[in-house]
């Protein structure tokens, strides 16, 4: 978003025209809206009970610039890891840390070794 007149945030004063963008990486890591906000636990989203508020999780953006291909992102993930996980086990191939690379979606850096044993 754009300013369109001067505004006050967190003691610092943005004049017309700066340009303002919110970061998901740092925002879905906020332990005010997340219990252990750093650790990976997919199983935080289970709960149909959330009390986050609307937007500290947003995946694909939100309101009128929200992702236009959200439903079959979800859709054709949940059918490529039911396919694989259908005939696949994987596991990691080593121990080193995995380092992520925030760029416009968030990934691994490098590449993530992994062992595929057919089920």
């Amino acid at each position: 978003r754009e300013a369109t007149e001067p505004v006050t945030m967190c003691g610092e004063t943005f004049v017309p025209r700066s340009a303002f963008l919110i970061c998901p990486y740092a925002m879905h890591r906020q332990e005010r809206w997340f219990v252990d906000a750093k650790a990976f636990r997919p199983d935080r989203f289970l709960d149909q009970e959330q009390t986050w508020p609307r937007f500290a999780y947003f995946p694909f953006g939100g309101g009128s610039r929200s992702c236009i291909g959200a439903q079959f992102a979800l859709v054709e993930a949940v059918l490529i890891l039911a396919t694989l996980g259908r005939r696949w086990h994987f596991v990691r191939a080593d121990t080193r840390p995995i380092r992520a690379d925030p760029l416009v979606s968030l990934r691994v850096s490098g590449v993530l070794p992994m062992v595929a044993t057919r089920r």
